[in-house]
């Protein structure tokens, strides 16, 4: 945990799943370590465990960023753990669908040795990562990123130049599991890989409703959009595949 120790949205108060309310008590659903409920007016309403907790090394501090996306979310699918009944093992996944996609939210640094370790775990998963927090923020991806020309137009998929000496896209580019990044303004993209030879890499470009909405309804996230009516084409045609197949199980 890099000597932090883990806050969350969610804790375990006489057996239920409840959010942070001043004064309150709880458990770590995971460690079933004790928790106290951090309501302060300057931060982020969160649980947190008591000193020497030992949980999840892959669970740390959130930022409003990554709570922010986490809510886009059912609750119930937010904060779950994932038990691998062959290992033992166990983890929190940031989002757990229950079409069995788990999808990470990354804000900070991360080894080599934890994205393998996480995507061997988890299997089935997407990560999103935050570009847009500015220079404080290791994985911001703005300052360093030269647009240069397209590798196709449906879809839309462009070269980019990395001017920066991090070697953030080096590591992204080990990810086995789709990687997208939220530039904020400047929107989603989708990260394919990058050559470090020449620190050339590829991106295409997707709409965040696109990424969300495939998500809720456990369709098949598009690679790229091209216009505003192919984002409601898709929309729709994603909504209109989740009646039938609700349909066909109601028969």
């Amino acid at each position: 945990m890099n000597g932090t120790v883990p806050s969350m949205q969610f804790a375990l108060v006489n057996g239920e799943r409840s959010r942070p309310k001043k004064g309150l008590r709880g458990h770590c659903q995971y460690c079933d370590g004790e928790m106290v409920a951090k309501c302060g007016p300057y931060i982020v309403w969160h649980w947190a465990h008591m000193p020497g907790s030992n949980c999840d090394p892959w669970w740390g501090p959130e930022s409003e960023w990554h709570r922010g996306w986490k809510n886009l979310f059912p609750e119930d699918w937010q904060e779950i753990v994932h038990f691998d009944e062959r290992t033992g093992e166990k983890h929190i996944a940031d989002v757990k669908t229950p079409h069995g996609l788990v999808i990470e939210f990354q804000n900070s640094p991360m080894s080599f040795e934890e994205l393998a370790s996480r995507e061997a775990f988890y299997q089935e998963m997407i990560w999103i990562v935050n570009g847009d927090g500015g220079s404080l923020n290791p994985n911001y991806f703005n300052l360093g990123l030269m647009w240069e020309g397209a590798i196709s137009f449906r879809p839309l998929v462009r070269y980019v130049k990395w001017m920066s000496r991090s070697r953030l896209l080096h590591k992204w580019s080990a990810a086995t599991t789709p990687v997208y990044i939220d530039f904020g303004f400047q929107g989603m993209w989708r990260f394919f890989d990058f050559r470090l030879e020449d620190d050339v890499g590829a991106f295409s470009p997707l709409d965040q409703n696109w990424l969300i909405e495939a998500c809720l309804l456990g369709e098949s996230i598009p690679i790229a959009y091209v216009s505003e009516e192919d984002e409601e084409e898709y929309i729709s045609r994603l909504r209109s595949n989740h009646l039938d197949e609700n349909d066909d199980m109601s028969q």
